[in-house]
């Protein structure tokens, strides 16, 4: 697994040869646990993650035990993570069994949210959350599936709410410093300023 600077995937059938010569230099290997890895070098509230359990077979069960270990990580002293939010739909909730994934997060202690990307409001929950934890001087961890799509669109929204950030300069912050942990993060610009317009907070 490989952490990329750009969306590698979306490009590889128009991608010219030459091209992927170039963008070999941006890509290290992926090396932090669980992809998890915090929005940007100089945030010290935000982090993402890939789900418990990831990469399941799209039908298939994930059990407890996949969970809890998630959830110990998550826990050590090194991660110190008091809040979850888990960026899935219903339908991605319905094959952790037998217990449930929001039941086990309470279950040990964790305070835990579900919340959409296509709510309208979503990006002002979210933002709400961080600033709570961040005046708490707490770390919030999302996780969409791998920790990859959803979680860079979040992270990039975060640094353009809390840092004042254009799309462009938040895409950066956030995909540098998923290249410097080792992580597999996207987060294209033009993605994340429609996704935040949709958003209506009204930055543009």
């Amino acid at each position: 697994m490989t952490c990329l600077s750009i969306n590698f995937f979306l490009l590889l059938p128009t991608i010219s040869i030459t091209a992927l010569s170039d963008l070999a230099a941006t890509i290290t290997r992926r090396s932090p646990m669980y992809n998890f890895g915090p929005a940007s070098k100089r945030d010290t509230v935000l982090f993402s993650a890939e789900r418990p359990g990831n990469p399941p077979g799209k039908n298939d069960p994930i059990p407890d035990e996949r969970v809890v270990e998630w959830i110990q990580f998550m826990q050590e002293k090194e991660q110190n993570i008091h809040t979850v939010v888990a960026l899935l739909d219903e339908n991605e909730l319905v094959n952790y069994e037998p217990t449930g994934l929001l039941t086990l997060y309470r279950q040990y202690g964790l305070k835990c949210q579900v919340q959409s990307m296509n709510d309208p409001r979503a990006a002002h929950n979210l933002f709400q959350l961080f600033e709570h934890a961040e005046a708490a001087q707490q770390r919030v961890v999302t996780h969409c599936t791998g920790g990859i799509g959803r979680c860079g669109r979040v992270a990039g929204a975060w640094l353009m709410h809390r840092y004042q950030l254009t799309p462009e300069q938040a895409s950066q912050e956030t995909l540098q410093c998923a290249q410097h942990v080792g992580m597999i993060r996207a987060c294209d610009p033009i993605q994340l300023k429609q996704w935040f317009d949709t958003q209506q907070l009204g930055y543009s």
